[in-house]
């Protein structure tokens, strides 16, 4: 069972990809080149990769954020690369602050033996950089992984 704040998170994050007209960034998640949902049985790797188009908000400042909902909960990445807990909304920190620009394709997270569940890994930039979760100007993306708790999947990634 999720616990009422990963599923207040995942609401706001859901209902909220609106972005001022003049800022139309573009974020990407995508695990092992798929957009998911992506099946992985319990001891394939996870690659996690992001991406960002910045749109006509290049240079703009802004927050950006790596957020993951596990069946431990909910961490998020830090500029030191380490994810950390967080029980409410207000302990997430952004993993960058700074301009918007192009981001290439560059990977987050490559791990395996991740415990079997469900997992959503979030991705977005809102563009008041003040180290908090702006929902009304955030973009994001995410994508959803179901990890097996048996090596009877094949271990390569499925759409679902």
């Amino acid at each position: 069972m999720r616990s009422p704040t990963l599923l207040a998170f995942l609401a706001l994050l859901l209902g909220s990809t609106a972005a001022p007209a003049v800022v139309q960034p573009r974020p990407d998640a995508m695990v092992n080149c798929s957009d998911g949902p992506v099946a992985l049985g319990p001891n394939t790797a996870l690659s996690l990769t992001l991406s960002l188009i910045p749109g006509i908000g290049n240079g703009l400042p802004a927050d950006w954020w790596l957020v993951a909902a596990t069946p431990l909960g909910l961490y998020y990445d830090t500029p030191s690369g380490d994810w950390k807990p967080a029980t409410q909304l207000s302990e997430l920190q952004p993993v960058y602050q700074g301009p918007l620009f192009d981001l290439p394709s560059i990977e987050a997270l490559n791990v395996a033996g991740l415990p079997p569940g469900d997992y959503s890994f979030y991705f977005g930039v809102d563009i008041l950089e003040n180290g908090q979760l702006d929902i009304d100007l955030l973009r994001f993306d995410s994508v959803e992984v179901i990890i097996s708790a048996s090596s009877a999947s094949s271990g390569n990634e499925t759409g679902r």
